[in-house]
């Protein structure tokens, strides 16, 4: 019995040193003299603030940070300054018309080549190549093919001076003749659809609580995409999506780029 009974006691005192040893090691790992304390200052937009601010938060918490209330008790300080612009703008879009005549019958064919940010830039990347894949696989057993010159390609010299290469290499053999196997006809234009954009327009700073090592980086990022015109025919799902015009600078990468910033900071405070 007094043996049974100095087990059950060894017992209890075992998992009351466990448990004692759990807490202490979990308040020692939470414990805030261990976290980067962070004063956070977001100014602008009330949106944006509420969002940007949000992101930061999850961003710190994961990255080990802390924020406090007061600046003085700081060991960084993130600031941001985020407006809201909304303006008109224009994006290009390269259409190629592709005509295809072949033991007397025509197909055509349409492709949507480059959305561009700057309507007066290259609409036509790459579009030789893709349309002469297009073409071979719609007509794949013609082994003679003649360019009509008939067909305007003014819109960009690149795509005139590349189609040759691009047809020889999908297996085409270019002729003049009129015996040719594939007689094609190919015209370009340039089309401009107008959008409604929300931007922000944000400058983002890291440093030491009294401003040493400061870090600040500014610019825009567009965060909505509105449409006023009718997407070309051609390539309407490629207007379901603009992420591409916002550059990769989203809020959500923003703040983790700045709290990455913090963590740099960190890392050198460890060392210490």
């Amino acid at each position: 019995m007094k043996v049974r009974f100095a087990m059950a006691f060894g017992l209890i005192a075992f998992m009351a040193l466990a448990i004692e040893l759990l807490a202490q090691g979990k308040q020692h790992a939470t414990a805030p003299s261990d976290l980067m304390k962070v004063y956070v200052d977001v100014q602008g937009d009330a949106k944006l603030v509420k969002r940007f601010s949000t992101y930061v938060d999850f961003e710190m918490e994961d990255a080990g940070m802390v924020r406090v209330e007061k600046a003085a008790d700081a060991e960084a300080v993130l600031k941001a300054e985020l407006r809201m612009d909304v303006q008109q703008t224009h994006i290009g879009v390269g259409i190629v018309h592709v005509q295809m005549t072949e033991n007397g019958q025509q197909t055509k064919a349409d492709m949507c080549a480059t959305l561009n940010s700057d309507p007066n830039g290259d609409l036509f990347n790459r579009a030789a190549q893709n349309i002469s894949e297009v073409i071979h696989g719609r007509k794949p057993d013609a082994r003679r093919i003649r360019i009509e010159p008939e067909g305007d390609t003014k819109a960009s010299a690149d795509f005139a001076n590349e189609l040759p290469t691009e047809l020889r290499n999908v297996g085409y053999q270019i002729v003049n003749s009129a015996d040719a196997d594939l007689l094609v006809r190919i015209d370009l234009s340039r089309e401009t659809v107008a959008l409604r954009e929300a931007v922000t327009q944000y400058v983002i700073s890291t440093s030491g609580r009294s401003g040493e090592g400061q870090n600040t980086t500014k610019g825009t990022a567009v965060n909505r995409v509105e449409l006023l015109d009718p997407p070309p025919a051609t390539c309407p799902k490629q207007f379901e999506r603009f992420d591409w015009l916002s550059g990769g600078n989203s809020l959500t990468k923003l703040a983790a780029d700045a709290v990455n910033q913090l963590s740099k900071r960190s890392i050198k405070r460890q060392a210490h």
